[in-house]
């Protein structure tokens, strides 16, 4: 059984910057939509834990939705909401239903950005496990895939968004399995298992339509 936590409000990032972009009449200048388009880079992955131990540069390793003026002016890019934090257990069973890896993460958010009060971008997700307790005789490996980016809001109202997958893969010489959690996250704050459809933590975008859950198969 999948089980959550939520921490919220732990650990600030530093503020990214406090200029804004201002015309010569002190007024905020708006950012082109162009420019306010978020980036869609997917496709991107990394292993968190090779071989039942977490990889040395896991703390590097995230993702993100952001616009395309962050490339040259990522300090106009303000008003980052406070870390959030999902704590995920995750026991893995064999064919036999012996309990033979014990995993517990963490997925850390940061996300609400925006340039000059247009969008909601997301600074980073990143998934940091926690606990790691492997049976003797398997061997696992943890894999997250950023399966993709977009926009979930509209052209003039941008908010970033991120399909996350974790994906496991454990077993013996012998036999070989694989389990993934996926999760939704948006730049309002949400973020939601999409396994079973459970909102993890509230998004600040009522009008915004959560995702469907998807279809996974149990194991055995």
């Amino acid at each position: 059984m999948q089980c959550f936590s939520k921490v919220l409000g732990i650990g600030f990032v530093f503020i990214l910057g406090a200029n804004t972009l201002c015309a010569n009449s002190a007024h905020a200048q708006i950012p082109q939509l162009s420019l306010l388009a978020i980036e869609e880079v997917a496709g991107k992955a990394w292993d968190i834990i090779e071989k039942n131990k977490p990889t040395a540069n896991l703390d590097s390793e995230s993702a993100s939705a952001l616009p395309k003026i962050a490339n040259s002016s990522w300090e106009t890019i303000t008003g980052w909401k406070p870390e959030a934090i999902v704590h995920a257990s995750l026991p893995l069973k064999n064919y036999y239903g012996m309990k033979v890896v014990d995993l517990e993460y963490d997925v850390r958010v940061v996300s609400g950005g925006s340039v000059n009060g247009h969008g909601l971008y997301i600074a980073y997700a990143q998934v940091i496990p926690s606990l790691v307790k492997v049976f003797w005789s398997y061997n696992l490996t943890v894999k997250v895939n950023v399966a993709s980016v977009y926009n979930a809001g509209t052209k003039a109202k941008p908010v970033g968004a991120i399909f996350l997958d974790v994906q496991s893969t454990f077993g013996s010489i012998a036999l070989t399995q694989t389990a993934s959690d996926s999760f939704l996250i948006r730049g309002d704050g949400l973020i939601q298992h999409l396994n079973d459809g459970q909102i993890l933590v509230e998004g600040s975008e009522p009008n915004l339509v959560a995702a469907a859950p998807t279809q996974t198969a149990e194991l055995p």
